[in-house]
């Protein structure tokens, strides 16, 4: 079996080759490109030592690239498998790059300043793209990314002008920060199923997207996260958000409505400011305070409404500027809390008590010996109209979820309440499931009796250099299984991330406490 080159492997050798090449080769497409090796494997990268201008005194790559599937050194042939920092910088005459199926990483800086280049498809191979990888390159208006990402660097894609949508991987769960700051062509943003953080500016100054999804695997918005994003016009917060940063949704001056979810305590400073087109805001019960200048210059607020029964702590300058005609909707029986109060008494002459209907929720597993069911209220609870809640079904190894009893079969899933509601999760033994089609709880939302919640949906698994990594998840047994049911390894969690070495490439299970957390695909 050949030996695979790791992802570390590749990283630290790159850092330590300066700007060494072994050798050139003519492309299929008639381009010279230059390679080195690490290991047994191959490289293509830069020919010059100035980063600025690694191509200085070299021939640059022009139109339509295609990198070979391997290049024969030395009478041997040695894969392609990665593309080095900036290997490709500066080459402003690329118009697209054909990559071979054995890549496995897009290093950073590879493609910055390739302002010619106009689509990229990325092979599901590919396991990183580096930092500011395709930077600056104004013409991309295509990326296919392919399914085995599972991490994008900081300012990847960043000021890539004419990029108009991207879909973000299942695998990925870190947009890190500035990643597509100033891509001010994007309308539209798919996020996969994975994604728990999204990072500080990581879309600002995306002027034209109009809409935004923001899933429920979703944990944090950091901060300037849609910075300056003025024509999005729609925006749906998903229930599992319990961090908002600082100036996250900063002068989104089409927005007319804001639905705050449960989870959240606080309002960052200057989170809404200069919404000018905000209308409603609805803040969930368990607000504790709104940081300065959180709604200031909204000026067309006709409705704020608030769950919580005793008025949240407010910075300076909160609500400067939000007309005084703004009515203020407060829990049945507590208007009295609210009187008298600053800035509350002076900024909202108005106010009205709100007395929803209040229905029962409870959810329940058609075989608890299979898994368990639960939402991020709990298994039985009451909640009031029109309130959304989390859905979780967490499967015990060998078994899998089926689908809800109102035919759902997303999990976690949504829940409006309009009625009392009684949900049941269906599962089903993976006997008979064929051994390529696994069928687990893939998320990081895992629940379990006496384990602390928000420890366990602080959990993140992910691959990285050819390693299982596992974090947040101190005091909990953690086990790595083959897809066939192989016991691999058993560990504690300790309070730093643990990292599991596995044999070869594949998929694996990852276990805590008993309960099929995440499947991986560990790429070679």
């Amino acid at each position: 079996m050949k030996h695979l080159l790791t992802l570390a492997t590749f990283v630290v050798s790159v850092a330590n080759m300066a700007w060494a090449y072994s050798g050139s080769v003519v492309a299929p497409t008639g381009q010279t490109i230059y390679y080195d090796f690490i290991d047994t494997a191959c490289i293509i990268t830069r020919p010059g030592n100035n980063i600025d201008n690694p191509w200085n005194n070299f021939t640059q790559p022009i139109g339509a690239l295609t990198i070979p599937d391997s290049i024969v050194h030395g009478g041997t042939a040695y894969p392609v498998t990665h593309i080095a920092w900036y290997a490709f910088s500066g080459c402003s005459g690329l118009t697209s790059v054909t990559f071979p199926e054995g890549i496995v990483s897009i290093g950073g800086n590879s493609f910055r300043n390739c302002d010619g280049l106009t689509s990229i498809s990325i092979p599901d191979g590919v396991l990183g793209i580096g930092e500011y990888a395709f930077y600056d390159c104004d013409a991309l208006d295509l990326v296919d990314m392919g399914s085995g990402v599972v991490n994008i660097g900081e300012w990847a894609f960043s000021n890539c002008i004419s990029l108009t949508s991207i879909v973000i991987p299942d695998g990925v769960t870190y947009i890190r920060d500035h990643t597509f700051r100033g891509c001010s062509g994007l309308t539209s943003v798919t996020m996969g199923n994975a994604v728990a953080t999204i990072g500080n500016c990581a879309f600002m100054s995306c002027s034209f997207l109009q809409s935004i999804t923001i899933p429920n695997s979703v944990t944090t918005i950091g901060g300037q996260a849609f910075y300056g994003c003025s024509r999005m016009d729609s925006l749906t917060i998903g229930g599992g958000v319990t961090n908002i940063g600082p100036s996250a949704f900063y002068l989104c001056n089409s927005l007319t409505s804001i639905v705050i979810p449960d989870g959240v305590t606080n309002i960052a400073a200057s989170t809404f400011w200069g919404c000018s087109n905000l209308t409603s805001v609805t803040l969930p019960r368990g607000v504790l305070s709104i940081g300065n200048a959180a709604f200031m210059n909204c000026l067309s607020l006709q409705n704020f409404i608030i769950k919580t029964n005793l008025p949240p702590a407010c910075g300076s300058n909160t609500f400067t500027d939000v007309p005084s005609t703004c009515v203020l909707t407060v829990p049945c029986g507590t208007l009295s809390n609210y009187v008298g109060v600053a800035p509350w008494s002076t900024t909202f002459p108005t106010k009205v008590e709100y007395c929803p209907e209040v229905y029962s929720v409870g959810v329940l597993s058609d075989n608890s010996s299979m898994g368990i069911a639960t939402t991020n209220v709990g298994t039985e609870a009451e909640v009031e109209e029109d309130e959304t809640v989390l859905l979780f079904a967490i499967s015990k190894r060998g078994y899998y979820f089926d689908r809800w009893s109102n035919g759902s079969t997303r999990n976690p899933d949504t829940l409006t309440i309009t009625s009392d509601t009684i949900l049941t999760a269906y599962f089903a033994n993976e006997s008979g499931v064929p051994c390529d089609t696994v069928y687990i709880h893939d998320t990081i939302y895992v629940m379990q009796e006496g384990v602390d919640v928000a420890q366990i949906q602080a959990i993140k698994i992910y691959v990285e250099g050819g390693r299982i990594v596992v974090e947040n998840a101190e005091n909990m047994e953690l086990k790595i299984y083959t897809v066939s049911g192989c016991l691999l390894a058993t560990r504690r969690g300790t309070q730093h991330s643990l990292r599991f070495a596995v044999p070869t490439s594949g998929v694996y299970l990852v276990e805590v406490g008993g309960y099929a957390v995440r499947k991986v695909v560990v790429a070679g």
